[in-house]
């Protein structure tokens, strides 16, 4: 049976874990947008804004920034989106 030290540790993990996945995700998509297909470009664009809306305010803000400086988000749009998703959390 575990523990609850064993259990934050492993919701730790998982949190860690998803934040690197959001952090590959945003980098691509900076990386390769002009690749993208409009389709990819869409599903990107309506897919963010929630997965930047769990992590921590202070990530947030950096991937707000990353993604307005490279133009493929409005910073107030991406903001107002988020925080709609925010408003949904338990």
């Amino acid at each position: 049976m575990k523990d609850k030290s064993d259990k934050s540790l492993i919701e730790a993990f998982k949190a860690e874990e998803n934040k690197l996945k959001i952090y590959d995700k945003v980098q691509k998509a900076i990386d390769h947008w002009q690749e993208y297909t409009l389709e990819e470009k869409g599903k990107f664009l309506a897919d963010v804004p929630l997965d930047i809306s769990m992590l921590p305010e202070e990530q947030q803000e950096i991937f707000i920034k990353e993604l307005a400086r490279a133009e493929i988000c409005k910073k107030r749009e991406l903001t107002k989106n988020i925080k709609k998703f925010k408003k949904l959390k338990p």
